[in-house]
């Protein structure tokens, strides 16, 4: 599984599942690849995003929500963006799959509409967990 869901919440519900499955056995990997589950001997995977068609038998676990800010001194740089399409004029920190490279954009829901925005940037990431904590440490850096 991608790192930041192992970190953020699968990890933290471990004693929770041990104390009503204490006979079952867990080897847990966590990875930012698509993993073979036949090759790999894997018997269950959770990935982020859209799968390919594979055949292979795939439920829905839940959404992420995901939030976008800024430090109050970028925005003061920058403006603040009133509309999706403000954003244009904004850069960000880019995440991609590293098993195909997908650049994950921002969508966003305004007035019953999706907006997709691919923000600029001069950074791109394939690591979720590594992309948050650059966010973070972006924003601390710019308030500084």
């Amino acid at each position: 599984m991608p790192g930041a869901i192992a970190h953020a919440v699968v990890l933290p519900s471990i004693a929770d599942f041990y104390a009503r499955h204490p006979h079952i056995e867990l080897a847990v990997g966590v990875s930012s690849r698509t993993v073979d589950l036949v090759s790999d001997g894997v018997d269950c995977s959770i990935q982020l995003g859209n799968l390919p068609n594979s055949g292979l038998i795939a439920r829905r676990l839940g959404d992420i929500e995901r939030v976008t800010c800024a430090s109050p001194v970028y925005l003061k740089q920058r403006g603040v963006p009133r509309t999706p399409d403000d954003l244009s004029r904004h850069v960000g920190i880019k995440c991609a799959a590293s098993s195909n490279g997908y650049r994950m954009g921002f969508d966003f829901h305004a007035a019953g509409k999706l907006a997709k925005v691919k923000l600029d940037g001069f950074l791109q990431i394939d690591d979720e967990y590594g992309c948050l904590l650059l966010r973070v440490l972006k924003a601390l850096a710019v308030a500084a």
